[in-house]
């Protein structure tokens, strides 16, 4: 499916002329005001009545119901779960004698623990370490981690500190409370302050992204989307996948993207089909083989 540059603008225009297409992406942010604009069908009954995706427990809930509806109505239904994960480069690992991240949640490492395993994989161009003597900031040969700008990862850091970007129960902005604050600090501070983490202008005079700074030997750890994994699988180097650092309740960042059924045409059934696809409980297993997946790390 091509999925062009502009992609909610050209969307909109299709709807604007009355040729819309019978389904279409539509992200988290933008679902509940195409449902208000009557720009989405509802598709209640189709669901409930669908001998497949209207089964008992076919969908995990009460998550999917609550992403697909509005005012208490179905206008689509989700493509998938995205969480964030902790990406590391497994050969780095191997050579230093440090034990990678471990899938088992009793396992999970707690934010120190991230943070020195940061610091022993970080060196600066004459071998030193962030904590020695005479550690060159300026000159750092490779960094221990990254946490990708984006607001899936910063929200799964506030989060399991106990904050949130909105308080639930006011509906206000959240990001001012101080666990949000502690969080967001130390965030910023894996570059700030303990240097494990390079700035924009690291990848721009290495003209890598973070991905090939993994890749290359460059970069320790990453924490991104489950997205990178189709790249990062097919990296040179052998990669692993686990979950980001977090503290007191470790929890995710998710985001939500869904495919949508607009409206247009009458609808016969097949629309509802192709909706479903994309976040099938019953692809083939081998869509999902050779992943290494390991569990988040706690705050504390």
């Amino acid at each position: 499916m091509h999925t062009p540059d502009s992609y909610n603008e050209k969307l909109l225009s299709l709807v604007a002329a009355k040729t819309p297409p019978d389904t279409a992406f539509v992200a988290a942010g933008d679902f509940r005001t195409f449902a208000k604009e009557g720009l989405l069908v509802d598709i209640s009954d189709m669901v409930k009545n669908d001998p497949i995706i209207g089964a008992k427990d076919y969908f995990f809930e009460p998550q999917e119901e609550q992403r697909c509806t509005w005012n208490g109505r179905w206008y689509g239904i989700g493509s998938c779960w995205v969480a964030d994960q902790l990406y590391y480069n497994a050969d780095l690992f191997k050579e230093a004698g440090i034990e990678p991240p471990s899938n088992d949640p009793d396992k999970i490492w707690d934010w120190e623990t991230f943070k020195e395993v940061a610091r022993k994989l970080t060196i600066d161009k004459n071998g030193k370490h962030p904590d020695e003597d005479g550690f060159d900031a300026d000159n750092i040969e490779r960094f221990g981690c990254e946490v990708s700008n984006y607001r899936l990862h910063h929200a799964s850091f506030i989060r399991s500190n106990g904050g949130d970007y909105f308080d639930p129960q006011t509906g206000l902005l959240g990001l001012d409370k101080p666990e949000a604050i502690w969080a967001m600090q130390e965030m910023a501070d894996l570059r700030l302050k303990y240097h494990v983490a390079p700035y924009a202008a690291n990848l721009e005079q290495l003209g890598m992204d973070a991905n090939q700074m993994l890749e290359s030997g460059k970069l320790a750890m990453l924490v991104d989307g489950s997205w990178s994994l189709a790249t990062l699988t097919k990296a040179d180097s052998q990669p692993g996948d686990g979950h980001p650092a977090q503290d007191e309740d470790p929890r995710h960042g998710d985001e939500r993207p869904s495919a949508r059924d607009l409206a247009g045409d009458e609808r016969d059934g097949r629309q509802l089909q192709m909706a479903a696809l994309p976040g099938d409980r019953f692809l083939p297993d081998d869509l999902f083989e050779d992943r290494a997946v390991a569990c988040p790390a706690r705050w504390r």
